[in-house]
């Protein structure tokens, strides 16, 4: 909708502290957070089967994307100790949803949630996993 509405248009800023653009990242609690972080130079997203881990072997930090609709995390600890977490976190979508642009082979990997982030401090976290199930089942 580029070009067609403006930001300022839907009070953004009237319900959330940070708009962050696409393609870009922000930090919050020494966790990065985007859409994507770029896998190399052709400013691809970093992704594959593990990309949990791919995001700590390239960001070498915390680390949380989207992107890939699938859910993945890894998290292993840093020489200084501190705890470095990757989180590729799913998608939030209806379930009746179909996206034309990928297969629906493809998109029988995707998984509907949303993570909470409880106790972020320094990059490190405890992550919890809300199916959008569970969600309906809580708020519904």
């Amino acid at each position: 909708m580029e070009f067609t509405i403006d930001p300022e248009d839907m009070q953004l800023d009237s319900f959330w502290d940070e708009i962050v653009p696409f393609k870009e990242s922000t930090e919050v609690g020494g966790m990065f957070l985007s859409h994507y972080f770029p896998n190399g130079l052709m400013d691809k997203a970093i992704s594959g089967k593990t990309v949990g881990a791919a995001l700590i072997a390239k960001m070498h930090r915390s680390a949380a994307q989207g992107h890939s609709h699938v859910l993945n995390m890894h998290t292993e600890a840093g020489v200084d100790g501190n705890r470095m977490w990757g989180l590729s976190c799913g998608w939030w979508g209806h379930e009746t949803q179909v996206e034309d642009y990928v297969s629906k082979t493809i998109q029988k990997t995707w998984f509907r949630c949303l993570i909470y982030l409880h106790n972020l401090e320094n990059g490190n976290c405890d992550p919890e996993v809300f199916s959008m199930e569970r969600v309906k089942e809580l708020y519904a």
